[in-house]
């Protein structure tokens, strides 16, 4: 039987990494002292967050993760069954 091979490659360096995490600080920076403070509202999944802190109080960072969990698990099973036309 033969075995599926993942077309999936990944080949990330340091340097990809270091500017991911620039990324996501300056990201974070924004939301938190320009959105939050400002009371804006957003699109997406941070605007979702956003609504979850005005509502009910919810810490941005532990709901962004609660949202973003089933969205990444329904985008790898979408992935997934492209991978098998």
């Amino acid at each position: 039987m033969a075995q599926k091979q993942s077309r999936f490659k990944l080949d990330i360096s340091l340097i990809d990494l270091l500017v991911i995490a620039a990324g996501t600080a300056i990201y974070s920076f924004g939301i938190v002292f320009f959105n939050i403070y400002n009371h804006l509202a957003d699109g997406g999944v941070t605007g979702i967050t956003l609504i979850l802190r005005a509502l009910f109080h919810i810490d941005p960072a532990y709901s962004t993760i609660l949202v973003n969990v089933p969205l990444f698990a329904i985008g790898y099973r979408y992935l997934e069954a492209v991978q098998d036309l």
